[in-house]
């Protein structure tokens, strides 16, 4: 008898980790998603304890560190706001400049792995639970638009964007590397820049039309004046603006995913200027109609932009 409840034990006691296991891998997920949780109240958040990013080595300052941390929002207490642009207008480094200045993180609609892996840890959240600061989209789509209550609409001068979005494609979805000016050429090259341009005012046209209280912002201006630039952008998110975050930001504001710039060249034809400036009008006016921010001087300029 006494072997029969010896044995009858040890079956029980090989048990144990089949049945412990489920729970204890979901008690660990439950304590990592609240790790990057921060609590809001008002247009206020509190810090807890930071998760670094990975991805290029800094070498900082302490006072330059404060931009490093970020979190995810508590569910449901931020707006679900699109982060929209045409590709190739600089939506993931605006990323990091909003993610670094604001310590929340951001979302998007893609899942982009190579993303994820270099820290955008939104990358694969729930963009509609209300845990993210913007949602990363290049499209607007009916059925998508009706789950974002307003946007940030990114706007870059498209002869730029356009050459940025076909290095990406033509380097394998590269977000950093730079193809040979050989290949901005041939049919597949002009069928591009008619899809883009398209897309290009698309993106104004539409979110225009959904939400005149959007918000505009010129990729070219925050190039040029960072700080202004993001405390319009946070201000219209009713995030509290913290000066250390933002000299710390600006300290580090490359980021893993800007492409530098490089030599420039011209492979657009006349047929397809003549058809890109007829979409920098129709955006003008546009714009105009609805009392946005003009589009800076050089998307008109004659030679090259």
């Amino acid at each position: 008898m006494f072997d029969d409840k010896f044995r009858s034990f040890f079956k029980f006691f090989w048990l144990l980790p089949l049945i412990a296991a489920p729970g204890l891998i979901l008690l660990g997920y439950y304590e990592a998603h609240q790790e990057h949780l921060v609590s809001f109240q008002g247009n206020t958040y509190s810090h807890p304890r930071g998760i670094h990013l990975t991805g290029k080595k800094l070498s900082i300052s302490a006072n330059q560190q404060v931009c490093l941390t970020k979190k995810f929002a508590a569910p449901g207490s931020l707006r679900v706001v699109a982060l929209a642009s045409a590709p190739g207008s600089g939506n993931t480094w605006t990323r990091h400049l909003l993610e670094s200045a604001s310590g929340i993180y951001t979302g998007s609609i893609y899942k982009d792995k190579k993303l994820y892996r270099a820290g955008f840890y939104g990358e694969y959240e729930d963009y509609v639970a209300g845990t993210v600061l913007v949602v990363k989209c290049h499209r607007f789509k009916a059925e998508n638009s009706e789950k974002f209550e307003t946007a940030i609409v990114l706007v870059r001068n498209p002869y730029k964007a356009m050459i940025s979005e076909y290095n990406r494609i033509l380097t394998g979805k590269n977000h950093t590397a730079v193809a040979n000016p050989s290949d901005f050429s041939g049919e597949e090259w002009t069928f591009f820049v008619r899809q883009m341009g398209d897309k290009w005012f698309g993106i104004i046209d539409k979110w225009l039309a959904k939400d005149p209280n959007i918000h505009v912002v010129f990729y070219e201006n925050l190039l040029k004046d960072k700080r202004t630039e993001l405390e319009k952008m946070l201000e219209f998110l009713n995030i509290d603006i913290d000066p250390a975050r933002l000299d710390c930001t600006i300290a580090n504001q490359e980021g893993s995913f800007h492409r530098k710039s490089t030599n420039e060249f011209d492979p657009f034809t006349d047929e397809l200027k003549t058809y890109l400036d007829e979409k920098i009008r129709r955006a003008q006016d546009l714009l105009t109609a609805f009392r946005k921010p003009l589009l800076p001087e050089e998307y008109f300029a004659k030679d090259f932009r």
